[in-house]
């Protein structure tokens, strides 16, 4: 994970469809780092079905972050991934600076998913 240089900086504010930035997050003044770094995560079925495509991501401590979408559009996947449930194509996260291609058993030690699950109306 590389930082841009400093001409690049100057023109990251214009293009944030591709912006490898990785500028720790400004939180309450301190300089924050993420907690889950995502770069280029993919993962391809058999079959060629491709689920996440290129995913790059940063997740912050503290933050509550949902993962939105139509059917099909990669979550379960994703989180999949993050758990080590199925490992992907390409790519890699780390999670508190551990690969979840190389380090998932540290991982789980202080990993904690909270699903939503819908609530019945009542009546």
């Amino acid at each position: 994970m590389q930082r841009l240089h400093a001409d690049e900086e100057e023109n990251s504010h214009t293009n944030n469809d591709n912006n490898n930035n990785n500028e720790p997050y400004l939180s309450n003044g301190h300089h924050q780092q993420p907690a889950v770094q995502i770069r280029n995560l993919r993962k391809v079925y058999s079959g060629g079905k491709v689920a996440v495509e290129d995913l790059t991501l940063d997740l912050y401590e503290d933050h509550i972050t949902a993962l939105l979408g139509h059917n099909g559009a990669g979550k379960s996947t994703t989180i999949s991934m993050l758990t080590g449930l199925i490992r992907p194509s390409s790519g890699d996260a780390l999670i508190w600076g551990h690969s979840i291609r190389q380090d998932m058993n540290n991982i789980r030690r202080f990993e904690l998913i909270s699903p939503f699950f819908p609530f019945a109306p009542l009546g």
